[in-house]
């Protein structure tokens, strides 16, 4: 590579600073030296571990939030503080091979086009294919492929996947491009956060890619999600389906999801119907904007290069 352009790696951390320390090991062994490694602390009741954990790696710069703003506000105070021309966002579950960030620099350079690239996502505990991208289809029932998942990491990808979206654990993207966008959307806090920006990306014309010689290694999560990161799914996927859906099949996706999802829910799962009604009114409430942003998004789309699926 002619120049030696700089990334800059954010780190989104809550309240896990055993695992952070190992993110932090797997960045400081990187082969590319031009890094600045940025880690966002989401307040919990660990952040002053965290704060200790960072302290041990002089080179890396803590950005402490005094509120937990979710993975998408998280990341957005991140890369707003960040002066690479490229950034890698992940998060603090994640461990990189040591030539991982030169590897996805590498990529996006020589791909005309490219927006986003990601890497080959694996099981940390079993070493399983965790991810090679996402292919999604907003179609009246939703539908999300993740290629590769629980697969045997035995080189069945051997070249580059064109998708539609990838996981936000660990996105690599040019800065502009994350100032053009404005980033993730706050009010998304956690889930289909990444799939939304994908979305916005391709709408811009530009691909998404995996490139599976690229590789980090996942901590499998531990127990089901919470009550809240539940209710986030939720009104996310409607707030998703508000904006990037097309507009024929919102009738019967509302339908299914929002109406008789919930009726059927009401002796046997009275909690979810809760949750599905509050996600709802959530989306109700935010219609205006929401609509607007959508009609934004389709005014500034550039005829899209990468999957249409």
């Amino acid at each position: 590579m002619a120049d030696r352009p700089r990334v800059s790696v954010v780190v989104l951390s809550h309240a896990r600073p055993a695992l952070l320390e190992q993110t932090l090991r797997s960045l400081a062994q990187q082969t590319w030296t031009d890094c600045e490694t940025l880690v966002v602390d989401n307040a919990s009741d660990a952040s002053n571990a965290v704060r200790e954990v960072v302290a041990c790696f002089p080179e890396v710069r803590l950005i402490a939030s005094p509120d937990n703003l979710g993975f998408a506000g998280g990341m957005n105070l991140g890369w707003r503080a960040a002066v690479g021309e490229h950034v890698l966002l992940t998060e603090d579950d994640i461990v990189l091979a040591p030539d991982c960030v030169e590897r996805l620099l590498a990529f996006a350079a020589d791909r005309r086009g490219c927006g986003v690239t990601a890497p080959l996502m694996l099981n940390r505990s079993t070493g399983t294919i965790r991810c090679a991208g996402l292919l999604v289809s907003l179609g009246a029932v939703y539908r999300q492929t993740v290629l590769g998942a629980n697969e045997p990491d035995d080189g069945r990808f051997g070249g580059p996947l064109s998708v539609d979206a990838v996981p936000g654990a660990a996105i690599f993207v040019r800065r502009d491009l994350l100032e053009r966008l404005g980033g993730f959307r706050d009010d998304f806090f956690l889930y289909y956060e990444d799939v939304e920006f994908c979305f916005r990306v391709r709408g811009k014309g530009h691909t998404i890619w995996v490139d599976p010689s690229a590789r980090v290694w996942h901590h499998e999560p531990v127990g089901p999600p919470s009550s809240v990161a539940a209710y986030h799914m939720q009104k996310n996927l409607y707030a998703l389906y508000a904006l990037h859906a097309p507009g024929r099949v919102l009738p019967e996706f509302a339908l299914r999801y929002a109406v008789a999802d919930t009726v059927r829910s009401l002796v046997r799962q009275p909690s979810r119907a809760r949750r599905n009604t509050q996600a709802a009114l959530w989306v109700l409430r935010r219609l205006p904007s929401l609509l607007a942003d959508r009609r934004r998004n389709r005014l500034a789309m550039a005829p899209a290069t990468g999957s249409d699926r």
